[in-house]
């Protein structure tokens, strides 16, 4: 039998037995690969999307006037001027991004932190004003 009775606190109740358990584990295990795969290939073709270069010709404008290069105009470069832009525009979510991304990892100084909070806060209370 797969299953086993156990009383516990007084209450009747069902626990897997170990060979049950290990088939339970394993599918969850070949489940989690397929996951892990699945996302893996995900981020290797956005990876591959975003360094394409930029084929709207609206926006390879845009990113001229700015100063960048064609050879420096991919599809990642747009996005982040597109953020820019919202962030510019009173977004806190695209400015709260940006400074997330210009992380390197490196522990910010607690002034940093708090100019970055300060930033975000007075464009969240600036839309609330709107």
């Amino acid at each position: 039998m797969a299953y086993e009775d156990l009383i516990e606190n007084g209450k009747a109740t069902r626990f897997q037995t170990g060979e049950k358990q290990a088939e339970i584990a394993s599918r969850g295990g070949i489940a989690s690969g397929e996951s892990r795969r699945r996302k893996r290939t995900l981020k290797q073709a956005a990876e591959i999307v975003m360094s394409l270069p930029v084929s709207d010709k609206k926006v390879q404008a845009k990113l001229k006037k700015m100063g960048i290069t064609d050879e420096e105009a991919d599809n990642q470069t747009a996005v982040i001027v597109g953020l820019m832009g919202n962030a510019m525009k009173g977004n806190p979510k695209a400015a709260a991004l940006l400074f997330e991304l210009l992380d390197d990892g490196n522990a910010n100084t607690n002034e940093q932190t708090e100019g970055h909070n300060a930033l975000i806060d007075a464009i969240r209370k600036r839309n609330n004003e709107d």
